[in-house]
């Protein structure tokens, strides 16, 4: 009987092919199937003394852990902290000043009245106006009825207002002559001119080419369009500035944090731009329109509000830029004269105030 020849090649083959499969099965396991142990990590174990080393297997009770802080060069004497003193409702001037409410009703758009002296402001409760003294005595400005007021804009002289109503209508009226006229419910974002005898604001026509930055009388009649709108009103920022060179102010970002505020004149002017660090850009004019103080917000600033200031007339725009350090809006400042300003600022705000505003009422 002859037996059959073994053909060792092809037994070769299997069993390497056997060999391999049985590699890579251990490779497998040893990877991804072996139970995996987690190396315990000792917590807060303090520095061994020199030349020993620390006892095994025991759990001592350590100290809790410290934040190492290097020596400085010599020793800093020890501060001399005096606790601040509870202040009494009738502090002196360098504390809080308590005072006795004038007007208990609910009121909207104080201001100083051209005196420089008086109060004029708008009460809901009856639709009037009215001019108030130190002493808390009101006259009406006028004995016409306003109801329903939710915007007021005043002029200069605070003889004349521009008064939007919750309905989107709009009207000028002069408490000195009782002048009254409407005006196109598609102009919005009102400003008076120094003179009080011009408005700017932005005409918001249906077709967004013919949008536009204008400038009228008062009661609407001399229309001027001064520049092209477009689908920029969100960047721009309607503010007559007391030198009468400037009508508005336009925002554009440059990167992810910078921006460029561009002052649009009267009369096509090309004045220099300022540079200004984030979005959401408020600001007020000095008495005299060479400084502007302005607020906006960016990552720099954790997305909160930040105090500005700067040169704004001519060919000293964007020079003297200073960063006051105060997380607060422009809007919420007033200037006293050229160079002093007051302003609220809150004690604390949360991150990302910028974008949500409401977040400080």
């Amino acid at each position: 009987m002859t037996l059959p020849k073994i053909n060792w090649k092809k037994l070769g083959l299997i069993v390497g092919f056997i060999a391999v499969v049985l590699i890579f099965a251990f490779i497998l396991y040893y990877l991804f199937l072996q139970p995996f142990v987690t190396p315990t990590v000792p917590v807060n174990i303090a520095t061994p003394p020199v030349n020993k080393l620390p006892s095994t297997n025991v759990n001592a009770t350590l100290p809790p852990p410290v934040t190492v802080v290097p020596a400085a060069p010599t020793p800093l004497p020890t501060p001399t902290i005096t606790p601040t003193p509870t202040l009494s409702p009738t502090a002196t001037p360098t504390g809080f000043t308590s005072s006795t409410p004038l007007v208990t009703t609910t009121t909207m758009a104080a201001n100083i009245a051209s005196n420089g002296r008086d109060l004029v402001f708008y009460n809901s409760s009856d639709g009037k106006f009215y001019r108030m003294d130190n002493t808390g005595k009101k006259t009406p400005l006028t004995d016409k009825v306003f109801y329903n007021v939710n915007n007021i804009t005043w002029a200069p002289n605070t003889a004349k207002a521009i008064l939007e109503y919750t309905d989107g209508s709009k009207i000028y009226y002069n408490f000195d002559t009782k002048e009254q006229a409407t005006l196109p419910p598609q102009w919005k974002d009102f400003s008076f001119s120094p003179g009080s005898d011009k408005i700017a604001f932005k005409e918001m026509n249906y077709e967004i080419e013919n949008r536009w930055v204008s400038i009228a009388n008062p009661d609407g009649t001399g229309l001027q369009a001064i520049e092209s709108l477009g689908s920029k009103d969100d960047d721009v920022l309607i503010n007559w500035s007391p030198s009468n060179q400037t009508a508005a102010l336009y925002r554009e970002s440059t990167d992810a944090t910078g921006a460029k505020v561009y002052f649009i004149g009267l009369h096509g002017e090309n004045f220099k731009a300022l540079d200004i660090e984030g979005r959401d850009l408020r600001a007020i004019w000095s008495p005299t329109g060479d400084r502007l103080l302005y607020s906006s917000f960016s990552f720099n600033s954790n997305y909160n509000p930040s105090l500005w200031a700067a040169n704004a007339e001519g060919d000293q725009i964007g020079t003297r830029r200073i960063n006051f350090k105060l997380a607060t809006w422009a809007d919420k400042c007033s200037f006293a004269n050229n160079i002093i300003a007051y302003c609220a600022v809150p004690k604390n705000l949360d991150s990302g105030a910028g974008y949500f505003p409401e977040m400080a009422d």
